[in-house]
């Protein structure tokens, strides 16, 4: 078969063609991602670039259970070589401890359409304001620096049990920093966004030269503890650290902040008098993620049998509690806990603040 790119939707449905073995999935990734760059008070580079990859994994059904195997290619692949090579990697590896039922299903309306796009004119909000923040920071002898990206995947998920799903997601980020020309201070602000109409760069630049100023003045303290306000840019940084430690598994395994005694888990215990809540949602209004399990490889909590699984608002936190940790089906099920399948989104809220993060 040739290595030219078709059609995404076509790829998948040849990777699917006349297999063998316990079933295939397969997952087509088209990403087109915009940037521009700056330091020194000067744009460094800008463009755009586009990017496939493709990812076959096929399962393999021996004696009393089923193994899996995973082959990738970027660009123009040649599939049927990445599917031999998925059989063969499934024909080769142990007993998956993750195997459970592939999830059936039929194809979604929108699965036969085109990729999203993006392009630097998505960016031009942020271009247009370069200048003048340039030559302020010049006339206060400080300098700018840092970059915006805007990205926009679309991932095609096709299974040998009929699911045929399309999701489209687009992200960015501009990080913009000052520092003084001797290098004494610097400071930083950072803002998340899906399409950059919610982005004000004026909005970052007021941070940062306002933390510049606060910079001149310095106290000397000595060592001990002082109540620290952090702003939500921080905040959010924290919350994703929290993030990677919410796996079943590992905290059963004694691995992570979330362990018990005796192999047990923290859920239900109360981690804060404060009334946060810690939630995610693919529905999230602005924060918009895949509704699906979209998996191309396996972890402690995220397993590839369940591609094409709903994927629901979770509270991993309530009123301060513990209440979920990340299980895939087949974790849940060793463990009596509930399916739970991580969501690409987080919000942070206390009731008595009345806010989100």
């Amino acid at each position: 078969m040739s290595g030219a790119m078709v059609d995404a939707c076509e790829l998948a449905e040849r990777a699917l063609a006349g297999g063998s073995g316990a079933g295939r999935v397969v997952l087509v990734e088209e990403t087109v991602e915009a940037e521009v760059r700056y330091a020194n008070n000067t744009v460094t580079t800008n463009g755009t670039r586009r990017d496939r990859q493709t990812v076959v994994v096929s399962f393999d059904a021996r004696g009393d259970g089923v193994a899996s195997g995973t082959a990738s290619g970027s660009g123009a692949v040649e599939i049927a070589d990445l599917v031999a090579l998925a059989e063969r990697n499934a024909a080769s590896s142990p007993l998956a401890d993750d195997a459970f039922e592939l999830v059936a299903g039929e194809a979604s309306d929108d699965f036969g359409d085109d990729p999203g796009t993006t392009g630097i004119d998505t960016l031009q909000g942020v271009i247009d304001h370069l200048g003048e923040i340039f030559g302020r920071a010049e006339d206060k002898g400080t300098v700018r620096a840092g970059f915006a990206t805007h990205r926009v995947t679309t991932t095609y998920l096709a299974s040998s049990t009929g699911v045929r799903r399309r999701f489209v997601q687009p992200g960015g980020r501009v990080e913009h920093v000052g520092r003084a020309a001797d290098g004494t201070r610097s400071a930083w602000a950072g803002i998340g966004t899906n399409w950059f109409d919610d982005v004000d760069l004026a909005v970052l630049e007021e941070r940062v030269a306002r933390r510049l100023e606060w910079a001149e003045r310095k106290i000397e303290l000595s060592p001990g503890r002082y109540e620290t306000i952090l702003p939500p840019d921080a905040v959010a940084d924290l919350i994703v650290v929290l993030d990677w430690d919410l796996s079943g598994k590992e905290a059963e395994e004694g691995r992570n902040v979330f362990s018990a005694p005796g192999g047990a888990t923290r859920i239900g215990e109360r981690l804060t008098e404060l009334p946060f809540m810690l939630r995610s949602d693919p529905g999230e209004d602005g924060l918009e993620s895949e509704p699906w399990v979209l998996a191309s490889a396996s972890s402690a909590d995220q397993s590839v049998f369940d591609n094409g699984a709903p994927v629901g608002p979770t509270a991993w936190i309530d009123d301060g509690s513990l209440r979920r940790l990340r299980y895939h089906r087949a974790g849940a099920t060793r463990s009596g806990a509930t399916f739970t399948p991580p969501v690409d989104n987080l919000v942070l809220s206390c009731r008595d603040a009345g806010g989100d993060v």
